[in-house]
């Protein structure tokens, strides 16, 4: 939770559509009261579009990161509840290559925690070294699923425990929200002209390639004896992140690589993991740094030998739903979390979505019938 932290996924800069301090004075006093202490500065941090997170520095000479969580209605997720919870399991675990939580207060909606000073990797700049650490972090995940505590962990969001719930849950669910009249229409003649290119990739470009590579995972998945409706054993699923990779992570002098974010955190496939690592845009994995990662989670495939046959089957399908989640702008959902983090998004941006949607669909369709890394 520094200034370097950005969502590489999400269209920026961004600009404000309010003035900052319009929050500032209610947030610093939530963060006051949860603390204990007066606040003496609050520096707002460029971090992840869905909230407003500060570099805080209190009276009593300490330096926190304070996080403000957004919470709709219509949005089940308790972002706040699953991040401290997360970081609080994890630190009793002794896991240190995340934030140390300080406190929190679900009903103000803020929390606090360990401020984190690093750097940034921007997207495709990372070494074969971050893939390794990368990978070190999630079989330490896959080592803490025996704790005890970990039962209580909620699944990850938007987890995919049986391959229907991918297909019917999650791509279906999110190709649906593209025909509601809600989706953004914009105001003028290039806004039109954007929206009619949006609809002609959904139905031209990305619909067919989903028929695609729906045939191409269901048939590979009878042939290993996989019911598509079946729920993955809880043995054979790991902890995970969910938005997993380098974009969500500093890079200190003292620890090293220091992940961020963990409001998606819980139960997951470990072949959903692993592909959203790969496939995450914000990350940018290069070949032979994917093929560290890949390879980096041999203990995994150990314990489930199954799981490559699974991602073989799965990978392009992820794919789809990041090619979906790419295009989240256009969703109301996203415009009022944005909102509340005082960011609008311009149309340029959108279009840019848009052109990341296509870049990594073409990519899906070189590679959806041969897993592009050795296992």
């Amino acid at each position: 939770m520094s200034s370097h932290t950005l969502d590489p996924t999400r269209p920026a800069p961004a600009q404000p559509t309010t003035d900052p301090a319009q929050h500032l004075a209610g947030d610093v006093a939530a963060f006051a009261a949860l603390l204990g202490c007066a606040v003496a500065d609050a520096w707002p941090i460029l971090a992840g579009r869905n909230s407003r997170a500060y570099r805080l520095t209190l009276t009593d000479g300490r330096t926190l990161a304070g996080k403000c969580y957004h919470h709709a209605p219509g949005d089940p997720r308790d972002r706040l509840s699953v991040e401290f919870g997360t970081l609080t399991f994890l630190a009793k675990a002794g896991v240190s290559c995340v934030p140390q939580p300080v406190a929190a207060d679900a009903h103000a909606g803020v929390a606090a925690y360990e401020f984190i000073g690093g750097d940034h990797t921007a997207p495709g700049a990372g070494s074969v070294d971050d893939a390794a650490a990368m990978a070190a972090f999630a079989l330490r995940l896959w080592e803490l699923r025996r704790q005890p505590e970990a039962e209580a962990l909620p699944l990850a969001s938007a987890a995919c425990l049986a391959p229907a719930a991918l297909l019917d849950g999650e791509i279906l669910r999110r190709l649906d929200a593209f025909d509601q009249e809600s989706v953004w229409t914009g105001e003028g003649p290039d806004d039109q002209s954007l929206l009619a290119e949006l609809r002609l990739f959904l139905d031209r470009e990305l619909r067919p390639a989903l028929a695609r590579f729906r045939d191409h995972g269901m048939n590979g998945l009878a042939r290993i004896g996989v019911d598509p409706q079946t729920p993955l054993p809880r043995e054979r699923c790991t902890l995970s992140p969910s938005d997993f990779g380098l974009h969500n992570a500093l890079r200190t002098p003292e620890r090293g690589l220091v992940f961020l974010d963990f409001e998606y955190f819980g139960w997951d496939d470990p072949a959903k993991m692993l592909s959203d690592a790969l496939l995450h845009p914000g990350t940018g994995l290069g070949s032979k740094q994917g093929q560290r990662f890949v390879q980096g989670l041999g203990q995994l495939f150990q314990a489930d030998p199954a799981l490559d046959k699974r991602v073989r089957c799965l990978y392009p399908l992820f794919g789809i739903n990041w090619c979906l989640i790419l295009l989240n702008e256009f969703l109301p959902a996203a415009r009022e979390r944005r909102r509340f983090a005082g960011a609008q998004v311009a149309r340029a941006a959108r279009a840019g979505q848009l052109s990341k949607a296509r870049a990594l669909l073409a990519r899906l369709n070189l590679e959806h019938e041969s897993f592009p890394y050795e296992f």
